[in-house]
């Protein structure tokens, strides 16, 4: 019945985040985007407490020196 329908920023990264934990963090500067795909099973499909981590974690992901144009890599499991 709710969804945050917004982005969020800290002036460097703007992202946004999905319905059940999904989460996709992009740096303009170093053109690099990171994608969080999560299933969180609870009666609202989401948990607040995971984002603070989350988000610190992929904006410093996204800070790193760009990996270049056309090129990606897959961090997880």
């Amino acid at each position: 019945m709710h969804y945050s329908c917004f982005t969020t920023t800290d002036g460097i990264w703007i992202a946004h985040g999905g319905y059940g934990g999904q989460y996709l963090l992009a740096n303009p500067d170093t053109g690099i985007a990171v994608a969080y795909m999560a299933v969180l099973e609870n009666e609202s499909g989401d948990s607040g407490d995971i984002y603070p981590p989350l988000i610190n974690m992929m904006a410093e992901l996204a800070a790193t020196e760009s990996i270049g144009p056309g090129r990606s890599e897959f961090i997880g499991t």
